[in-house]
C-alpha cells in the first residue's frame, strides 16, 4: 500500500503533506523539542511561548525581554493561523534564535539583532541534517524577514489618505494617524519637548516627515463592513445581559453591609475583569 507522501506529493505538493501530518502542532511541546535539539537545553528556565492576541497582525512573531528578567516569545495568531505548519515553525525557530541570544547577552552587530551571529544560527538549522520528527518535507527555511505580505494586508481594513499629497496609510487596528506613530515622541511622552510641535527629525518616521513636507490632514477613506447582527440575537443578547445584572445585583443585596447599587448600572462595569492577552517585522 503506498504512503501518504506517495498518494497526496505528486498532486498537491508537500506543504499539503505537512498540513494532514501536523494539522495542529502544539506550540510548547514544539519549543520544548526544539530547545533540546537546537538550543543544548538553555532556554527552557526563562524563556515562555505563547500566542499573541487578535490585534498582533503585522508580523510573524516577537521575542521581548520581560521585568524580571524573563522573556517572552508571542506567535501571531491571526498570522500564522493563515499559513502552512511549516512557517510557524520557522518562526517559531526565528524566535528562539533571539532568545538564546539574549540570554547568553550575545550582541550582534545588526541594530536590529539580524547580524552575522543570528544568520550563522539560521543558516545552521536550515541545513541541519541531525534527525528531526518535526523538520517539514521541505526543511526549515529561516529568514530575516517574513514573507507574509498577503496576510498583513488583509487585515488593514482601514484606510486613511491625505486629503492633500494623497498618502495612504492602510491599518488593521481603528486607529488614525497621530503624533503617536513617532517611536521617538512614545518614548518621550510625558517629557516638555513632546508637545503639539515636536519634531523627531528622524527621515524615518513617517508621521513627522508627512507633517514637515505636506501638512495636510488624514481622512478616512475605507472601514470594514459592519456585520449587522439579527433581531433574534439581539434579543438573546439583551435577555442574557438582564439577567446577569439581575444576577449581581441580589447577590450584592445579600452581601453583610452592601449598599445596593443603582438598577441602572452598567453591564459594562460588571465584566471589568476580563483581560486581553501576538519580529520579523513591526508596523
Amino acid at each position: 500500500m503506498a504512503s501518504i507522501d506517495e498518494c497526496v506529493a505528486p498532486c498537491y505538493g508537500s506543504a499539503v503533506v505537512d498540513e494532514l501530518l501536523d494539522p495542529t502542532p502544539d506550540i510548547h511541546r514544539l519549543f520544548c523539542y526544539y530547545n533540546d535539539l537546537y538550543f543544548k537545553s538553555r532556554l527552557e528556565s526563562r524563556v515562555m511561548v505563547e500566542w499573541s492576541s487578535s490585534r498582533m497582525t503585522s508580523c510573524g512573531g516577537t521575542c521581548a525581554l520581560l521585568p524580571g528578567g524573563g522573556i517572552m516569545i508571542r506567535l501571531s495568531k491571526p498570522l500564522l493561523c493563515l499559513r502552512p505548519t511549516s512557517d510557524l515553525k520557522d518562526v517559531l525557530l526565528h524566535e528562539m534564535i533571539h532568545a538564546y541570544m539574549m540570554v547568553h547577552n550575545i550582541r550582534d552587530n545588526d541594530p536590529g539583532g539580524h547580524g552575522d551571529v543570528f544568520k550563522q544560527w539560521m543558516r545552521d538549522i536550515n541545513m541541519s541534517r541531525v534527525p528531526d520528527m518535526y523538520r517539514p518535507s521541505q526543511g526549515y527555511h529561516i529568514t530575516v524577514y517574513h514573507t507574509m505580505f498577503n496576510e498583513v494586508e488583509y487585515y488593514r481594513r482601514h484606510h486613511w489618505q491625505c486629503g492633500r499629497c494623497g498618502d495612504l496609510v492602510k491599518r488593521s487596528v481603528n486607529r488614525r494617524p497621530q503624533p503617536a506613530d513617532c517611536r521617538w515622541y512614545a518614548r518621550r511622552r510625558g517629557h516638555a519637548d513632546t508637545a503639539k510641535d515636536f519634531d523627531c527629525n528622524d527621515m524615518g518616521c513617517r508621521w513627522h516627515m508627512h507633517v514637515k513636507f505636506c501638512g495636510g490632514e488624514y481622512i478616512k477613506i475605507q472601514e470594514p463592513e459592519k456585520t449587522k447582527v439579527p433581531e433574534k440575537e439581539k434579543k438573546k443578547r439583551n435577555a442574557a445581559s438582564n439577567m446577569l445584572r439581575i444576577d449581581t445585583l441580589l447577590a450584592k443585596k445579600n452581601e453583610p453591609n452592601a449598599k445596593l447599587e443603582s438598577s441602572t448600572a452598567s453591564i459594562v462595569d460588571l465584566t471589568e475583569d476580563d483581560a486581553t492577552v501576538v519580529d520579523l517585522t513591526s508596523e
